[in-house]
């Protein structure tokens, strides 16, 4: 096993044990669409000349936390779950003695 997928084991290990949906509300909707609607409003706010307001912030939260929850979340899961369960099969299928092993 390459130090790289030992890493990636070590980092995706706990997101694994919090499962799908945790993750997905987590780092999805609350990381990643908290972090995109703040950036959205500074965005907004210095290129467009759009205030940040009441309204902009109510409106911004639904569609980032759905937005985070599925592109950044859901989406990303399987690919991650998948390799993390192929690397630790594979390193307990190395770990034990084929037949006639002394």
């Amino acid at each position: 096993m390459t130090p790289q997928d030992q890493k990636f084991i070590a980092f995706w290990a706990p997101k694994s044990r919090l499962g799908r949906l945790k993750y997905s509300l987590y780092y999805g909707a609350l990381i990643f669409g908290g972090i995109t609607l703040t950036g959205s409003l500074i965005f907004g706010q210095f290129l467009f000349d759009k205030p940040i307001t009441l309204e902009r912030v109510l409106v911004g939260i639904p569609i980032w936390t759905i937005t985070g929850f599925f592109a950044f979340g859901w989406f990303q899961w399987k690919p991650n779950e998948d390799r993390y369960q192929r690397l630790i099969n594979r390193d307990s299928k190395e770990d034990v003695p084929g037949p006639g092993a002394v």
